[in-house]
C-alpha cells in the first residue's frame, strides 16, 4: 500500500515541478530578451547639449561608418535622434565613450577631430549617464527560480533532517554559467535529475527515521601520488620529525560513508639497517594525529644479510572516523632515530651492532675458501648502501565500517520528532506539528494551513494503511523533499499593480540568501527567528547575523565553493603531472597548496580585509612543506599558521590551474 501512496504522489510532483520550470525558464528567457522599461518618474533629460554638442560632432565623425548607409559592427549612430536613447542603448554610448577617451575612434586613418571636440562630447556624454544613474531607480529585473546544486542539496539535507549521507553527489554534474555552478538561468532539471530526485528523497527519508541500512565491511585501497624517495646514507642536519612532507609519507582524501570504527591496514617496504630500533607508524586524520603504531621488524621477518627488509609488512591501526571526506595521512615520524650508533643519528638503537665476521667453515678448500670471502665482501659493499631513511609507507587500506550506531541518529530525531519522541508512542497531534516544521523549514518560508494539509493527508493516510507511525512519516517527508518549493529557492515575482518597478523581497527570502551565499545551506533557527520577527532587514541587526554567520565553521563553503570556483583551486583535484618535469608535486603539496588557499579566502571575509590582498597581499597561510616550496624559512610542523612574506621576494599569489 506504501508504495501506491508514493507513486500517486510523485505523479502530481513531477507534473507540478515540469509546469513550474516550464514557467521559471520562460520567464528567464524573456528578462533576458527584454530591455529595462524606462521610469515615468526619471528626471528630465537635457536635450540642449545632446543637439548641439553630441549630435554635430557625430554627424561629422561617426556617420560615415555607423549610419543608415553602413553600420560597421551593427552599430548606427544615427538613429540615436534624441537623448531617450541614452537610456534606451546604453550599453552601446557607455561603448562609445571608452572609444573616444582612449581614441580608437575615429580610426586613425581617418580625419581626426580636435582634442577640444573629443574632450567636450565625451564629458557631457559622461555627466548624463551619471546623472541618469544617480536619478533613475534601479530595475532589479526577474528573479529566476534557483535550483539548489548539488553542493547546496547535500548542505541542506543535513541542516533539515542531520542526514550526512550525500546523496547529491550521484546526482549529473551541475551546469556552469560565468564558472560557477549555482547561476540559476543555467541550472537545468533534466528527467534522470528528477529521478535522482525521487530516489534520493526516499533514501534520505528512511535514513532520518531508520537509520542507515546494513553495511557490510569492505577493504579498499586509497590511492596517493607520492614523490620518489631520495635515498641517503647520511644524517641530515634538521628535517621534518613528524614525517607527514617527506616522501615516505602517504596522504589521501577519502569519503567515510558512515560514523563508525575503521581499520587501517599500512603497507611499508623498503629497507633500514639491522639492529635499529622498531619502526614508528603515525596516523594523522584531518591534521591532526590520531594514533601510533610500531613495527619490530627484527621479530616480524627473517633477515638476509644483515638488514631489514619492510617489503610486503603491515601495521594495523583502529580509529573511529565520522561520516564524510578526510584527509587521512600515514607517516614515519623520527625516521633517523633508532639507528645503530654506527650512523651517528640522534637517539640511536641500545641494540648490539655487532660487525659482522668472516668465519668460513673448517677444512674449506682454498678455492672454495676465495669464493666465500668474495661473497662475504660482496655483501658487506652491499651493507654500506643500506639508506638510513629507506623504510617507506608503500600502500594504505581502509576496512570497514565496523561497530557503527544502529537506527537514527539523534540529530535525526531532534530534527524530525518536534513533538517529542515518547519511546515510539505519539499523540494523534504529531503528525499536523511534525509536517508543518519540516514544511516551514523545508520551503524556507511561512506555510499556510491550507498547501501543509496535502501533506499531512498523505502521512496520516499512509501512517492508517501501513500501521506504522514512521512509515507514514516517511511517505511525508518524501513528498516534501520532491516539492518544487524544497528542490527550487523560489521567491515572489514583481507585483502585478507595478511590474516595472523596483521592490523588497521578503525577511524569509532575505534569509534564504544570506544563508546560501555564506554557508550553501539553509537558515538556520536563529536566523528563521529573525525573519519570523520581521526585524532582519534591520541593519544593526543584519550586521549581527552576517558576523554569526561568518564565524560559524559552516562559513568554510564560502571559501570551498564560491572561492573554489572563483579562483579554481578546486580544479587541483584531477590535476595530473608529469613525474619527470615536476618530481616534488606530490598529493601532500596538492593538499597544501589547495588548504593555503581556503585559508586565505576565510581570512580575507572573517576579518573584512581588502580585496586587494589577493594581488598584492604581504602574507600568506604554510605548514612547513608549503615553506620549503616556496622557500620561505623558519617554519616547522604541519600546522598551518599565517607567516608574514615581508622582506621576502614572494606574496600570495592566487593559484593558477594549468595542465602540467
Amino acid at each position: 500500500m506504501r508504495g501506491r501512496y508514493v507513486r500517486s504522489l510523485l505523479i502530481l510532483t513531477l507534473l507540478c515541478s515540469v509546469g513550474l520550470v516550464g514557467s521559471a525558464q520562460r520567464a528567464s528567457e524573456s528578462a533576458r530578451q527584454s530591455k529595462p522599461a524606462a521610469n515615468p518618474a526619471a528626471p528630465p533629460h537635457a536635450p540642449a547639449g545632446f543637439e548641439t554638442i553630441v549630435k554635430p560632432f557625430l554627424a561629422e565623425n561617426c556617420f560615415t561608418c555607423h549610419g543608415n548607409k553602413k553600420q560597421e559592427n551593427d552599430l548606427n549612430l544615427q538613429s540615436f535622434t534624441s537623448s531617450a536613447s541614452l537610456i534606451e542603448h546604453r550599453d552601446q554610448w557607455d561603448e562609445v565613450v571608452g572609444k573616444l577617451r582612449r581614441g580608437e575612434m575615429p580610426p586613425l586613418e581617418e580625419e581626426q577631430p580636435t582634442e577640444e571636440q573629443r574632450q567636450a562630447v565625451t564629458t557631457w556624454l559622461a555627466r548624463e549617464l551619471e546623472r541618469i544613474d544617480a536619478a533613475t531607480p534601479p530595475d532589479p529585473g526577474r528573479v529566476t527560480a534557483r535550483r539548489l546544486n548539488r553542493t547546496e542539496y547535500n548542505n541542506t539535507m543535513k541542516e533539515l533532517l542531520g542526514v550526512d549521507i550525500r546523496p547529491a553527489d550521484d546526482f549529473p554534474q551541475d551546469d556552469a554559467g560565468y564558472g560557477f555552478d549555482n547561476i540559476a538561468d543555467v541550472l537545468s532539471l533534466s528527467p534522470v535529475l528528477m529521478e535522482k530526485y525521487v530516489s534520493a528523497a526516499g533514501r534520505v527519508a528512511r535514513v532520518a527515521l531508520f537509520g542507515s541500512p546494513s553495511m557490510e565491511p569492505t577493504l579498499l585501497r586509497l590511492r596517493s601520488e607520492g614523490r620518489r624517495v631520495i635515498e641517503t646514507r647520511t644524517i641530515p642536519a634538521s628535517y621534518d620529525v613528524t614525517g607527514l612532507s617527506l616522501p615516505n609519507a602517504f596522504h589521501s582524501i577519502h569519503r567515510i560513508p558512515i560514523e563508525g570504527e575503521y581499520m587501517v591496514r599500512v603497507v611499508l617496504g623498503g629497507l633500514r639497517p639491522k639492529g635499529s630500533d622498531p619502526v614508528t607508524i603515525a596516523l594523522w586524520v584531518d591534521e591532526k594525529q590520531m594514533q601510533v603504531a610500531t613495527h619490530d621488524q627484527e621479530n616480524a621477518a627473517s633477515f638476509s644479510g644483515d638488514r631489514q627488509d619492510f617489503g610486503g609488512q603491515a601495521v594495523q591501526m583502529k580509529v573511529k572516523l565520522t561520516a564524510g571526506d578526510h584527509w587521512l595521512s600515514v607517516a614515519i615520524p623520527l625516521i633517523y632515530e633508532g639507528l645503530p650508533a654506527r650512523f651517528g643519528g640522534p637517539k640511536p638503537s641500545t641494540r648490539p651492532d655487532i660487525p659482522a665476521q668472516f668465519t668460513p667453515p673448517a677444512n674449506t678448500p682454498p678455492d672454495r675458501l676465495e669464493q666465500l670471502r668474495k661473497r662475504f665482501d660482496d655483501a658487506q659493499a652491499e651493507l654500506a648502501k643500506i639508506p638510513v631513511n629507506g623504510v617507506r609507507v608503500s600502500a594504505v587500506e581502509i576496512g570497514g565500517p565496523y561497530s557503527y550506531a544502529k537506527g537514527p541518529s539523534r540529530a535525526s530525531l531532534e530534527k524530525v520528532y518536534t513533538c517529542g519522541h515518547l519511546n515510539g508512542r505519539h499523540q494523534a497531534t504529531c503528525t499536523p506539528r511534525i509536517m508543518t516544521d519540516l514544511a516551514r523549514r523545508a520551503f524556507r518560508r511561512p506555510v499556510t494551513p491550507r498547501e501543509v494539509a496535502k501533506y499531512i493527508k498523505l502521512t496520516e493516510g499512509a501512517q492508517k494503511e501501513e500501521g506504522s507511525f514512521e512509515e507514514g512519516l516517511a511517505v511525508g517527508i518524501e513528498a516534501l523533499l520532491v516539492s518544487p518549493d524544497f528542490l527550487f529557492r523560489l521567491e515572489r515575482d514583481r507585483p502585478v499593480t507595478a511590474p516595472t518597478a523596483s521592490y523588497r523581497i521578503t525577511p524569509h527570502e532575505l534569509a534564504t540568501r544570506l544563508s546560501y551565499f555564506l554557508w550553501a545551506s539553509m537558515p538556520d533557527a536563529e536566523l528563521r527567528r529573525a525573519a519570523d520577527a520581521g526585524t532582519l532587514r534591520d541593519p544593526q541587526i543584519l550586521a549581527f547575523q552576517v558576523r554569526r554567520m561568518l564565524r560559524d565553521p559552516k562559513a568554510r563553503a564560502l571559501a570551498e565553493h564560491f572561492g573554489g570556483q572563483w579562483l579554481q583551486f578546486r580544479a587541483l583535484e584531477s590535476l595530473t603531472r608529469d613525474r619527470d618535469k615536476f618530481p616534488e608535486f606530490e598529493d601532500y603539496l596538492r593538499l597544501s597548496m589547495r588548504r593555503e588557499t581556503e585559508l586565505f579566502v576565510e581570512a580575507i571575509v572573517r576579518d573584512d580585509r581588502s580585496v586587494l590582498d589577493f594581488i598584492n597581499g604581504r602574507y600568506s597561510f604554510l605548514n612547513e612543506r608549503l615553506a620549503r616550496h616556496y622557500g620561505v624559512p623558519d617554519v616547522s610542523g604541519p600546522a598551518f599558521r599565517q607567516v608574514d612574506l615581508s622582506g621576502t621576494p614572494r606574496g600570495f599569489a592566487v593559484t593558477v590551474v594549468v595542465k602540467i
